[in-house]
């Protein structure tokens, strides 16, 4: 009975099934990206990138209002991820050192910009955690769009990235280009996490690009199994996620956040029974 009606909500609701499209668009964009990004060692980067999110959501209020706040968000990201992704290929301090500082005062500065221009014209707490009364089904079409973009790009430069992910600094110096992949792959997280932060918020998105590759990481012997797998569990611990924050009146990123970490670590307990 409590199945059915969960499933009657998405049919009957224009905004649940307009959440559900968009969650299973976020879980497979996410599933394509998330074993990338853990196999380079970048798990947080999702994070600091998601934390400048929230800058150029409160900019979209005020100095950068002519953009909107879609566009101010992609905008302002966009500059601060390709600023990031930058430090890091230059390495001038270690990457998670970067990574750190880059969120925290990124961070620092979307809250005090939010306080500044969009007191009053945004909930905070929607935008760190989510909430699925923000989507609109224009949003479908973005997502559908760096979905696409993402599933196109890994099948045509499939043997570029195999090499980015393992080898960087010996694929360089065999000729692979190394370094616009370097940024294209900023770019694809920097859209995906702008159009997921309505869903999961600022906070939580992080999980939908850290837990899949985990998850296939830990089980796939082959760059297709770890795909394969990593598909699979974003998409399944996504609807789960998204059911249970309907059913149960919850931030749909924590209920996602946590229903994946549940998963993670059922998975991880019986492989190692087997």
């Amino acid at each position: 009975m409590v199945r059915t009606k969960m499933i009657s909500d998405f049919v009957e609701s224009p905004s649940l099934a307009t959440a559900l499209a968009a969650i299973i668009l976020m879980a497979i964009t996410s599933g394509l990206l998330s074993p990338l990004l853990v196999s380079k060692r970048l798990a947080f980067m999702g994070e600091a990138i998601a934390h400048s999110t929230l800058l150029g959501l409160a900019l979209g209020h005020g100095p950068f209002a002519a953009l909107g706040v879609l566009g101010s968000a992609l905008v302002v990201t966009l500059f601060l991820a390709g600023l990031l992704a930058w430090s890091v290929l230059a390495q001038r301090l270690p990457s998670d050192t970067l990574i750190g500082l880059f969120l925290t005062v990124s961070m620092a500065l979307g809250v005090i910009a939010h306080q500044q221009f969009a007191q009053g014209q945004s909930d905070l707490l929607a935008l760190l955690f989510g909430n699925i009364l923000l989507l609109k089904s224009s949003d479908i079409f973005g997502l559908l769009a760096v979905t696409g973009l993402t599933v196109i790009a890994l099948l045509a430069l499939k043997r570029q990235w195999m090499a980015y992910i393992f080898d960087a600094a010996g694929s360089r110096l065999a000729g692979v280009k190394i370094v616009p992949l370097h940024f294209f792959f900023f770019i694809l997280l920097t859209f995906f996490i702008v159009l997921a932060v309505k869903l999961a918020g600022v906070v939580l998105v992080n999980s939908l690009l850290l837990m899949p590759g985990a998850f296939a990481l830990s089980l796939g012997r082959t760059p297709k199994q770890v795909i394969i797998f990593s598909l699979f569990f974003s998409v399944l611990s996504s609807v789960l996620g998204l059911g249970m924050a309907n059913h149960f009146n919850l931030p749909p990123g924590a209920a996602l956040a946590v229903i994946q970490f549940l998963l993670l670590i059922i998975s991880l307990k019986i492989r190692k029974k087997a």
